[in-house]
């Protein structure tokens, strides 16, 4: 079929929203001629990568609108975010049609930004319409917001008034309601979605899906901690109030109090890295927990295999792909029992530690460190279960074959 796909983030190599939108269009490409809406900031870097051969000859790609630079603040950069996928929302329905009259679809595929808040206008063609994986629903509870911060409990604040007026939306419903298939990212968010589609199934794909040679390097990279030794502790991504990385810094204080030695390393930086830093300096803990930029490549792999334990309580994920990424290479994940990350670790892979206060939760995760410090055989029992739970659930093949399975339901 000839398929078009609107995904605003959408590269070859790229990272984040990029490397998921790309990600679907590869895997799409296996059995369809795709044509993909791409944000004009992505042209640059996809005309390299079909140069450097990285293109199928079956993807073609036009570009919507020419925006500015992120700035350099990742809150403020947050934000403008969400206005560019707007305005790229308001004018693709026009782009899509003028390319359907040349072209001829036969499916459209609404693919990313992954959310349910700002409502496709694609629905409005006259051809069946597929909107997702949505992910979105879920939200930090009111009780953590004083752990937040100012600043990252006014932009949850935000955004529960935003999710508010999109779910009374006109249009949000209008797009539920008529496009022919909505796919949910995880649970949590099919869960929210059904009482505005109650008369149809909606699938759930994950947005993480990580190809088998991929696996094969982070499950290479694995290191079993060694007898003794101080356990080591990861975290990665972009660090957000709603990550709980400031719990997680209490938590492990308690660890300490404990008489327990641990290394936590926290990479990638994020607007609430500078409060976590000041966090650590107060609580003395500048020994156990080091700060980084972020790691690529070889690097990444080496820093995943040699940690024993992914820690973060992680509030709402759509699916969390470095977590993901971390239990393939051998960790073994300790997270909130909430949200995609909390649906993913099971009693047999992990701890899913659960929130009733926050002060539960800091007792719970330290609990979670102590245990797994104090206990390395059960610490090896879960990072393989850990392991096979995440090579089997999110690999590239299963995406592809759900998608084939959505995809031959339409047709």
């Amino acid at each position: 079929m000839k398929v078009l796909v609107s995904a605003i983030a959408c590269l070859p190599g790229g990272g984040s929203e990029a490397s998921v939108g790309w990600a679907f269009v590869k895997q799409l490409a296996v059995d369809h001629e795709i044509f993909v809406l791409v944000s004009g900031r992505f042209r640059e870097g996809w005309e390299a990568a079909t140069v450097k051969g990285l293109v199928p000859s079956n993807i073609h790609a036009r570009f919507v609108g020419n925006p500015r630079d992120h700035h350099p603040n990742r809150l403020i950069a947050r934000l403008g975010t969400w206005r560019e996928y707007l305005e790229f929302s308001s004018a693709i329905l026009e782009q899509a049609e003028a390319w359907h009259r040349e072209v001829g679809f036969d499916l459209v595929h609404q693919l990313t930004y992954a959310t349910w808040r700002v409502p496709t206008p694609l629905w409005r063609m006259k051809l069946p319409v597929i909107w997702g994986p949505l992910a979105g629903a879920g939200r930090v509870p009111f009780r953590f917001y004083p752990s937040l911060g100012i600043t990252g409990a006014a932009f949850e604040g935000l955004r529960e008034l935003s999710g508010l007026k999109s779910y009374w939306s006109s249009e949000v419903r209008s797009a539920l309601k008529e496009c022919a298939v909505v796919i949910a990212a995880n649970e949590d968010t099919r869960s929210f979605l059904a009482p505005l589609r109650p008369d149809r199934e909606i699938p759930v794909v994950s947005v993480a899906a990580i190809e088998e040679a991929h696996m094969d390097e982070l499950a290479a990279a694995a290191r079993p901690a060694a007898a003794g030794a101080p356990l080591r502790l990861f975290a990665g991504g972009n660090m957000i109030a709603s990550k709980g990385l400031i719990l997680a810094i209490e938590a492990l204080n308690l660890v300490r109090q404990a008489g327990i030695d641990f290394h936590y390393l926290v990479a990638g930086g994020g607007p609430d890295e500078a409060r976590a830093k000041a966090r650590v300096a107060r609580l003395g803990l500048g020994r156990q927990i080091e700060f980084h930029p972020g790691f690529r490549g070889d690097e990444y792999l080496k820093q995943l295999g040699e940690s024993d334990v992914y820690f973060l309580p992680s509030f709402r994920e759509a699916a969390g792909l470095t977590m993901i990424e971390a239990m393939i290479a051998g960790c073994v994940p300790v997270v909130g029992r909430i949200s995609a990350p909390g649906e993913i670790v099971t009693g047999d892979c992990g701890i899913a530690v659960p929130i009733p206060t926050p002060k539960k939760l800091k007792s719970g995760l330290s609990n979670a460190v102590t245990r797994l410090d104090r206990n390395r055989a059960e610490l090896a029992t879960f990072a393989a279960a850990s392991q096979s739970k995440a090579r089997s659930e999110f690999s590239s093949s299963r995406q592809l074959r759900s998608l084939r399975t959505i995809y031959n339901g339409v047709s």
